[in-house]
């Protein structure tokens, strides 16, 4: 089977992206209100956050542990990791049991931060552009967005992916980087690791990776195989 996998700066496109994207979930219209559409509110608030940020990339860069809280507070909230870590897993989140679920999705989400708080420092000065989200499905819509580089390099489309839970939440559960589904390539790389060593193998990686010091400009992506 071939498949291109995402680089770093990919995925950390895609937590950026992710970031602007997600907390159109934190908006709710008032009673009788017209709603308002997942691009105004992804603008707003990406551009709230960017203002936050951007006088304050010495000072994060000094304490991770100020960025990791930002992407508990701010994204994770809004980020389905069940339902990530289900897709990612396939058959072998059905025969994992409670307890090695419980301990994926908390290790995979510990990974994200690491990636996320990392990444978004380098992607401050870059420009976000939201077009027209499009419905996929029932209670189903992906956002789409390009990442705008300096230098005349071509736009990143990324496209996130959101579904509507029980509660009535925006919950966001992949995203595609120029139609490569995150999703996808963690599924791809994370079976061939539990198929040869098993699911607690790749658990244990993943542990022992989110304990390490993550060095400045790098990005703990848990994205290759051992």
């Amino acid at each position: 089977m071939t498949w291109k996998r995402l680089s770093v700066p990919s995925v950390r496109l895609w937590l950026a992206a992710l970031l602007a994207s997600a907390l159109l979930g934190v908006w709710n219209a008032p009673a009788g209100a017209a709603e308002v559409t997942p691009e105004e509110i992804a603008r707003k608030t990406a551009d709230e956050l960017l203002a936050e940020i951007r006088p304050n990339v010495a000072l994060y860069r000094k304490d991770y542990g100020k960025l990791y809280r930002l992407a508990e507070d701010k994204l994770f909230p809004l980020v389905d990791f069940q339902r990530m870590s289900q897709y990612i897993l396939g058959m072998h989140w059905r025969q994992a049991t409670p307890e090695q679920r419980e301990r994926f999705v908390k290790e995979f989400r510990d990974m994200l931060a690491r990636t996320y708080s990392t990444a978004y420092l380098g992607l401050v000065e870059e420009e976000f552009v939201f077009l027209p989200s499009r419905p996929i499905g029932e209670d189903q819509v992906m956002v789409r967005m390009e990442v705008r580089r300096k230098g005349g390099a071509p736009p990143v489309p990324v496209n996130t992916f959101f579904y509507r839970n029980k509660e009535g939440a925006w919950k966001a559960y992949d995203v595609t980087i120029e139609g490569v589904s995150v999703v996808t390539n963690y599924r791809t790389v994370y079976g061939a690791k539990v198929k040869a060593e098993g699911l607690d193998a790749l658990i244990s990686m993943l542990s022992e990776s989110n304990r390490k010091p993550v060095a400045e400009g790098k990005a703990a992506t848990g994205a290759n195989p051992r």
